[in-house]
């Protein structure tokens, strides 16, 4: 299947050879939306369906991150909630280590203490309960 026929979409950092890249259908009317936050590798779009639309952000959290960027996709996450109310997707490699079958989940790891918070406070879900960090998740909210 060639490429031809998706939209290329993509956070370029810079022109390096890291990043977030999503592919969408021609057939499928979409458009990236831009933030003003500073979380370093993020990518949101709007997809529009017949009867619907959906605010798909992909985010990549490296491990090694700092506290400012762990804040910055914390409020991000806040952000997208918050001003694209409707159907939102966040699909990411967050490399947090959480176990989502603990209900109020207490952790010595801050950032992941906070990042645990932040879903919990805009009631979102994963895809992927009970697992801890053996893949990439999902979450998703009505709203």
């Amino acid at each position: 299947m060639a490429l031809s026929v998706y939209d290329l979409y993509s956070n370029d950092l810079d022109g390096s050879s890291r990043g977030i890249i999503v592919h969408v259908s021609k057939s499928i009317k979409s458009k990236q939306i831009y933030s003003n936050n500073t979380a370093l590798e993020h990518l949101i779009l709007e997809i529009e369906f017949s009867h619907a639309r959906l605010v798909v952000t992909t985010m990549y959290h490296s491990p090694s991150s700092m506290n400012e960027n762990n804040d910055a996709i914390n409020n991000l996450i806040s952000e997208i909630c918050n001003q694209h109310v409707g159907n939102n997707l966040i699909i990411g490699d967050f490399n947090y280590h959480i176990d989502w079958s603990i209900p109020d989940l207490t952790t010595n790891d801050n950032s992941s203490q906070k990042f645990y918070e932040v879903i919990q406070k805009h009631n979102m879900f994963t895809t992927l309960p009970g697992v801890e960090a053996l893949m990439n998740l999902v979450f998703w909210i009505w709203c």
